[in-house]
């Protein structure tokens, strides 16, 4: 059972399952974590008067010194795998840190899309020619591209804004894949466990190339014998991974189980719940929010901020509750590329996060008060003491569409990504 007891009364090893307040807008990364460092216990002090903590057989707060023989992080996860709460959460979580600034990973971030351009064209011709896949292109391409994301996610996620209507179909795969990897940085699993969760996202829809290409041209309603021979992809994307030699079980996973759902409603199994891999549930959120955020050549994506708000709906039926509001706190309240209004007047996009502070991002400004295109754009950061301070602090009122104020958000974004037409054409129909 949980007790409640004041902050000032958390130690060391004791295990926070609850707090006063919503998770959500604390720097708190877990809903649910084992006191091990001061900052931690700050954190505490600064967001909550009280919190309800686990306690042992005999009712008393659990604590590490209850027992020096255990491995308070194994019995954490074994214990919660048990009662069926956080068995998407690492054993061991890593605390991972930006090390590089936004400007700085640009480049390196720029250079690993492209790379996994090339490795996903290797890819296709090997599926085009009948041949045994060979993925060992794609795992190099897949761990630059994590390594980007380690160092600062913010790249990765502006670059993911930079793609015209009619080539949604080329980065999909990409951008899921680097969705999918923040969240499991996010969540803390080792590098390994990120870079397969990594490659699994990328290699989801590999067996749509198996299918007749007018089928997946096809932009009106499918009929139950079209929606099932589409749903088949799995089977063959799963089907040509099996030939691959040491593919690893849980990139399997994920892409046998991606079109599960939570309740039950997805294929191919029908799966329900926690019967899902837990990375495959995780893929799946990456998967959906990038296809509804993204602009494809028959329909408009819709804002990353409205998205969020769609990923809470579909909590406890198509995603788990807990990972959806794990993957809000992931890429925040207001997403990169979010366009929202100041309680200034003034309107600007969401460059990149506050890790700490998920409401006081850092911003590009491009209307004034008046509404008005600035001349220069200028960049705001909400964490800045000056513009936190005072009785009125500079913060975020609302988030706004762009067709509010004939905003084209195109061109604010930085392009330096590429095009391959001469690969569209294939790669068109993995998505």
């Amino acid at each position: 059972m949980d007790i409640k007891i004041e902050v000032r009364n958390v130690k060391f090893g004791m295990f926070v399952a609850k707090l006063d307040r919503p998770w959500l807008g604390t720097p708190m990364a877990f809903q649910g974590f084992w006191v091990r460092n001061l900052d931690q216990i700050d954190n505490l002090n600064k967001f909550c008067q009280h919190v309800w903590v686990r306690t042992d057989m005999q009712g008393r707060p659990t604590d590490v010194a209850e027992d020096e023989e255990i491995n308070w992080q194994d019995r954490t996860a074994r214990n919660d795998r048990e009662i069926g709460i956080v068995d998407y959460m690492p054993s061991r979580p890593v605390a991972y840190r930006d090390t590089a600034l936004l400007e700085d990973e640009f480049e390196a971030a720029g250079n690993a899309r492209r790379k996994v351009c090339d490795a996903l064209d290797d890819l296709v011709d090997d599926i085009n020619r009948q041949r045994t896949i060979a993925i060992d292109g794609l795992q190099d391409a897949v761990s630059e591209l994590s390594g980007s994301i380690m160092r600062n996610p913010d790249a990765c996620m502006w670059l993911r804004l930079v793609k015209r209507r009619d080539t949604y179909t080329y980065f999909h795969l990409i951008d899921t894949s680097a969705l999918a990897i923040a969240f499991g940085r996010h969540l803390g699993f080792s590098a390994p466990e990120i870079a397969d969760i990594g490659l699994g996202a990328m290699l989801i829809d590999i067996g749509k190339l198996k299918l007749p290409e007018e089928l997946l041209g096809k932009t009106g309603a499918l009929t139950d014998a079209e929606r099932e021979l589409v749903q088949k992809h799995v089977d063959y994307s799963v089907e040509l991974l099996k030939e691959v030699p040491n593919m690893r079980r849980r990139v399997l996973d994920i892409v046998a189980a991606h079109h599960e759902r939570f309740d039950g409603g997805g294929y191919p199994n029908r799966l329900v719940g926690r019967k899902i891999p837990p990375f495959a549930r995780m893929v799946a959120i990456a998967d959906y929010f990038d296809a509804i955020t993204s602009d494809k050549a028959y329909s408009s994506g819709v804002s990353p901020h409205d998205a969020m708000r769609r990923l809470y709906d579909a909590a406890d039926k198509a995603f788990q509750r807990e990972l959806v509001e794990q993957f809000i706190q992931c890429l925040g309240i207001y997403p990169t590329g979010t366009l929202v209004e100041l309680n200034t007047g003034e309107v600007g996009i969401v460059v990149n996060q506050n890790r700490v502070r998920r409401l006081r991002p850092r911003l590009m400004l491009i209307l004034g008060p008046d509404k008005q295109q600035l001349s220069e754009f200028v960049e705001l950061d909400l964490m800045d003491d000056d513009l936190r301070s005072g009785d009125n602090p500079v913060s975020i009122a609302r988030s706004v569409e762009a067709e509010q104020f004939g905003i084209d958000t195109d061109q604010f974004y930085i392009a330096r990504d590429r095009v391959t037409p001469d690969f569209l054409h294939d790669i068109a129909r993995l998505t």
